[in-house]
C-alpha cells in the first residue's frame, strides 16, 4: 500500500483488516514491512522516525529494503542491488545452459 501520509496508511490498513476478516481472510504479518522514502531535497524533511503502523496490534518493522516479486527495492532509489542480483542470475542460467549443452556438435 502507498500513502500519502501516516494518518492515511493508517486508515488503509484498518481498512484492509476489516475487509479480510469479513470473508475469513487472515493477513501474514511476518511477511509485511514498512518503508520510508526520504524527500530528494533533505531539508524538505519533516520527522526522521516515524510511528509504528499496527495490524490487529502488532506492530509493523520498518525496513531499508525488502525482495518483491523476486525484485528488491530500496528506500534510496538506488537499483545497484537488483541490478547485481538481475546479473548473477543471468550469469547463473546462461552456466546452466552451457552445462546442459556442453555434450552437443557445434555444427548446425
Amino acid at each position: 500500500m502507498l500513502a500519502p501520509s501516516r494518518r492515511a496508511l493508517q486508515y488503509l490498513i484498518d481498512s484492509l483488516a476489516n475487509r479480510a476478516s469479513n470473508i475469513d481472510m487472515l493477513c501474514n504479518i511476518a511477511k509485511t514491512v514498512c518503508i520510508v522514502f526520504p524527500p530528494k531535497v533533505k531539508r524538505k524533511l519533516v520527522i526522521s522516525t516515524f510511528p509504528t503502523f499496527k495490524l490487529e496490534n502488532i506492530d509493523f518493522k520498518f525496513v531499508t529494503e525488502f525482495k518483491y516479486l523476486d525484485h528488491i527495492i530500496a528506500n534510496d532509489e538506488h537499483d545497484d542491488k537488483d541490478m547485481s542480483h538481475e546479473v548473477r542470475a543471468m550469469f547463473t542460467h546462461t552456466h546452466i545452459l552451457a552445462r546442459r549443452f556442453s555434450a552437443c556438435s557445434n555444427t548446425f
